[in-house]
């Protein structure tokens, strides 16, 4: 990740941490180091955040999985940075 974030064209969607856990009972504590380095690497304009639904069903509901992205990115980011990963970042990549 490292490498691929040096690229500028590069970007990095948080997505998909919750079923790498492999267990229904994963925290916000678990996950927040994996997304701290992404942003820290890649930085608040080459972020963006996604649900990797249906997969993430298989560690819990989706809105479970929201709800705990949404505590480590809220306690991270400035209300700014904030809307950048949670959607203008992905409205600029895709064009929207």
């Amino acid at each position: 990740m490292s490498e691929a974030a040096k690229h500028k064209n590069f970007y990095v969607k948080i997505s998909g941490l919750g079923t790498t856990a492999k267990k229904q009972d994963w925290s916000a504590k678990e996950i927040k180091p994996y997304i701290e380095f992404v942003l820290e690497k890649f930085g608040e304009d080459r972020c963006m955040c996604g649900g990797d639904w249906p997969v993430s069903l298989l560690a819990g509901s989706y809105t479970k999985t929201w709800s705990i992205y949404k505590e480590v990115i809220d306690s991270l980011l400035s209300s700014e940075a904030r809307d950048k990963v949670y959607h203008k970042n992905a409205v600029q990549f895709y064009n929207l």
